[in-house]
């Protein structure tokens, strides 16, 4: 019938059928080393939908990140799987659950008007080369660096602990396990001391690390 179909036809010759996991929208299974059997699974998630695209992006990230984005190199110390998949190369979608959208990204995956109301490349067909999305990608850096730094400056210069407690926000380096160099931030709100700090530059901004209330992203 139509619902064993898919098995009869596809899933059982290539032995590629797989139990549903309902806790997974979509998984990607790779090993310790690239393999041929790197593989991504969709579970409950629509792969047909704007953001079913975005996961399938996501997931192939982690299976071909270290044989093709990173040019067969290894991840870098310090960062574990999300921070390549999450983190930048998966095409943020603005129907997303996860806080994608407006965060550090690169589409690759969709044609979006450009209605002035874009955060990404509205068409990846623009991007024909490496040396364009070397340029895109360094332009949309130092821009979103450019306007954290203005911000910062402006409150400062009010000189106002209050408004820089309302405002800025402590990143505190977290392992995510005790015998694991991979880390995270932990984005937390300043505490009593910190909110007493005198702060003169943006340099003090990174000394302390605070950033502005807005995200990581």
């Amino acid at each position: 019938g139509k619902d064993v179909a898919p098995i009869r036809e596809l899933y059982g010759p290539t032995d590629r059928y797989h139990a549903t996991d309902g806790r997974m929208g979509a998984v990607a299974r790779i090993y310790g080393n690239p393999y041929k059997d790197d593989s991504v699974f969709f579970m409950v998630t629509d792969m047909i939908s704007d953001f079913g695209i975005s996961a399938f992006t996501h997931e192939t990230t982690h299976v071909n990140d270290r044989m093709v984005y990173l040019g067969g190199s290894r991840h870098r110390e310090g960062t574990d799987l999300e921070a390549f998949a999450q983190g930048m190369l998966q095409s943020p979608a603005e129907t997303s659950p996860n806080g994608d959208f407006k965060a550090l990204g690169l589409n690759m995956a969709y044609e979006r008007p450009n209605n002035g109301n874009q955060w990404y490349n509205t068409n990846p067909n623009d991007l024909t080369s490496r040396e364009e999305i070397d340029h895109y990608m360094k332009g949309f850096n130092d821009t979103l660096m450019l306007l954290d730094y203005l911000e910062g400056e402006a409150v400062i210069d009010k000189q106002d602990k209050a408004l820089n407690s309302a405002w800025f926000k402590k990143v505190d380096k977290k392992l995510r396990g005790a015998n694991t160099k991979n880390q995270y931030d932990n984005v937390r709100d300043l505490n009593a001391e910190e909110k007493e700090y005198h702060l003169t530059s943006v340099n003090d901004l990174v000394e302390k690390n605070f950033m502005t209330k807005h995200g990581p992203g």
